[in-house]
């Protein structure tokens, strides 16, 4: 038979089914360990190691009603979050071994905001940049206010632009991108290379194919 404790209201505290699954706040558990927040407040699990006798060995793990996303704290400090989307957030070092990690067809990595990239793009920066094109491969210090096109790569620590298939490198402000195919290394302003060309410059400059 099923065993339940229950308060003085009849309102389940600890309910046992035939299968064994433990419930806390069910008396439904839908897998061997199950807990039930009431309505608008969290699920909580806590665990304290080492008798629990300083803050950092107690762990809290939360369904939070407020979101839906699951919580993980350190005491009250949140060290990991996940929505019900699937965004994750560390609030430390993610380190990989052994392994790969994969991501989705859009790919962000930035210290700041208001990038954007379509499929295939990745974006890898410390500063803000309006976007990249599919297939597009972007890394800066600075903001970019023309995107790297298909197939562009951009290496900047200013506001570069590229379009399909050219590659720049520059650490200054590229207001004009490249043409398909071309190359440019830059330290100064609004260089611009046409198809086919190479550009090693300290100025502002256009190249000729060559």
């Amino acid at each position: 038979n099923p065993f339940n404790i229950a308060s003085s209201t009849g309102a389940s505290l600890l309910f046992i089914n035939q299968a064994g699954n433990v419930g806390i706040g069910t008396i439904t558990p839908e897998g061997l360990f199950e807990i039930q927040g009431q309505e608008n407040t969290d699920a909580v699990l806590v665990l304290d190691a080492d008798d629990g006798d300083d803050n950092a060995d107690t762990w809290w793990i939360k369904a939070l009603a407020s979101n839906n996303s699951l919580s993980i704290l350190n005491h009250t400090t949140e060290v990991l979050n996940l929505t019900s989307t699937g965004a994750l957030q560390i609030d430390d070092d993610l380190d990989v071994d052994g392994g790969n990690v994969n991501f989705g067809a859009a790919t962000i990595i930035q210290t700041n905001d208001s990038a954007a990239a379509t499929t295939g793009a990745i974006t890898l920066e410390s500063g803000a940049g309006t976007g990249q094109s599919s297939g597009a491969v972007t890394v800066r210090s600075g903001i970019t206010t023309a995107s790297g096109s298909t197939g562009a790569v951009v290496l900047g620590s200013g506001n570069s632009a590229a379009t399909s298939g050219s590659v720049t490198i520059s650490s200054g402000a590229g207001s004009t991108g490249n043409a398909s195919g071309a190359i440019t290394l830059q330290t100064g302003t609004t260089a611009t290379g046409t198809a086919g060309s190479i550009n090693l410059t300290a100025g502002n400059a256009t190249g000729a194919g060559i």
